[in-house]
C-alpha cells in the first residue's frame, strides 16, 4: 500500500477541469473517468416508483420499468469499479429519496406543500422504502433523504462530492423533467461534469421524458446505459447483465 501511495502521489491523475479549454472543449471530450465520479440516484423509490407491466399508465408499464432495469445494471458497474488494483479507492453511488425529517412533513419545501402528494413524504417513523438492487450498502455507499425537487437544495451533496474529490456526476432516476433535471441543471452550474443516463430515468408519459431530455441538453452529455458500461467496464465486460424488474420485498433504508 505505500508504494501505491507513492505511485499515486508522484504521478497524479490530473483534475479533468484543469483540462477544458474554454470555448473549445466539449462535454463529450470526457467520458467517465472511475477515480473522478460519482453515481446519482434519485428518488427510486417504493412510494414512487409502481411498476406495473399490465397498466394502461406508460411510466408503469415502460418507463419505470426501463429505468430500474437500467439503474440495476449501472449500480453493479460501477460497484465493479470501486476498488483498483492497487486498493485506491473509485467511484461512489450516492442515492437520494424522498423523506421528510418530521413526521407531519412540515420541513418539506414550500413548493412540495403546494404539490398534493408532495406536501406529505415519509418520515422518521414511516421510513422511506428502497427498491431491491437499488438500495444503499450501509457504511459503503451514501444516503441523502431531501425535501426538495433539486437534491442541491435540501442536502449537503456538493459538500460531499468535493469532499470525494468528485468531478464528474452521472446521473439516473426520476422523475426526468423533474428531479432529474432541477440536480443536473444545478449540478452543471455548481462545476460538475454531468453525464445524463438518459434509459435510466423515467417520467409520466414519454413526452415529458422527452421534453425533460431536451431542457437538460445544454447542461449536461447525455448516453445510454450501454455507453456507461462500456466506459467504465470496457466492451464486453457486463454485457449480459443479469437484473430483472420483477417485484420483490423492498428494502428499508439503513
Amino acid at each position: 500500500m505505500a508504494s501505491s501511495l507513492a505511485r499515486n502521489s508522484a504521478f497524479p491523475e490530473p483534475s479533468l477541469r484543469s483540462l477544458i479549454k474554454s470555448g473549445v472543449s466539449k462535454r463529450s471530450d470526457f467520458p467517465l473517468r472511475p477515480s473522478s465520479m460519482a453515481l446519482l440516484v434519485i428518488d427510486i423509490q417504493h412510494e414512487l416508483t409502481k411498476i406495473d407491466k399490465d397498466s394502461n399508465k406508460y411510466a408503469e408499464a415502460v418507463g419505470f420499468p426501463r429505468m430500474v432495469f437500467n439503474t440495476k445494471r449501472l449500480i453493479e458497474a460501477v460497484r465493479s469499479k470501486r476498488y483498483n488494483q492497487d486498493g485506491d479507492h473509485g467511484p461512489e453511488i450516492i442515492f437520494t429519496y424522498l423523506e421528510a425529517l418530521t413526521d407531519d412533513s412540515r420541513d418539506v419545501s414550500l413548493d412540495y406543500k403546494l404539490s398534493g402528494p408532495l406536501s406529505k413524504l415519509p418520515g422518521p417513523t414511516n421510513r422511506a422504502t428502497f427498491l431491491p438492487g437499488i438500495a444503499p450498502i450501509p457504511g459503503i455507499d451514501i444516503a441523502l433523504p431531501k425535501t426538495s425537487c433539486s437534491v442541491f437544495q435540501s442536502t449537503n451533496l456538493d459538500y460531499i462530492l468535493r469532499n470525494f474529490n468528485c468531478e464528474q456526476l452521472a446521473v439516473c432516476g426520476q422523475l426526468t423533467d423533474q428531479c432529474v433535471e432541477s440536480a443536473v441543471r444545478d449540478a452543471a452550474d455548481l462545476g460538475y461534469l454531468v453525464t445524463l443516463v438518459e434509459d435510466a430515468c423515467g417520467a409520466g408519459s414519454e413526452d415529458s421524458h422527452q421534453k425533460g431530455l431536451h431542457g437538460m441538453k445544454g447542461f449536461a452529455r447525455t448516453v445510454t446505459t450501454n455507453q456507461v458500461l462500456q466506459e467504465l467496464c470496457g466492451e464486453n465486460e457486463l454485457a449480459m447483465a443479469s437484473t430483472t424488474n420483477e417485484d420483490v420485498q423492498p428494502a428499508k433504508p439503513a
